[in-house]
């Protein structure tokens, strides 16, 4: 082989490495930035009650999906009442409960929103 053939592999090779590498950035770029739009202004929470349970209900007021995750307590364990976080995947315009609690924990539930996120439909909510 001559040496300007090897030149040109190395050359080949070269570019076509560069090339991967700026379309995969761009790749990884793109879902990340649209990801991370924040929706806070989008979700409405609300408590209801009946006789047997008081609930923390979310709603998606977007034509968006959304990620919420919110700190709530009580989470039922085995029949344990814990504080923690929940993630809730909304799809636009609809709502969801997203905790529960007995009358008599009224006074002690909490529903409050950390994060909230627009989202494709295929991602995971976390």
């Amino acid at each position: 082989m001559t040496l300007s053939g090897t030149k040109n592999r190395n050359l080949f090779a070269t570019v076509t490495l560069v090339g991967a590498v700026l379309l995969c950035w761009s790749a990884e770029a793109a879902p990340r930035n649209q990801m991370m739009r924040n929706a806070s202004l989008a979700v409405a929470t609300q408590i209801g009650k009946t006789a047997d349970t008081v609930t923390c209900y979310v709603y998606n007021t977007s034509d968006e999906n959304i990620c919420v995750k919110y700190d709530v307590y009580p989470v039922w364990y085995f029949s344990e009442a814990k504080r923690g976080t929940v993630a809730q995947y909304l799809p636009a315009k609809t709502g969801s409960s997203i905790v529960w609690a007995f009358p008599a924990q009224q006074a002690s539930m909490q529903c409050k929103l950390v994060s909230a996120r627009f989202m494709p439909r295929n991602e995971l909510c976390q």
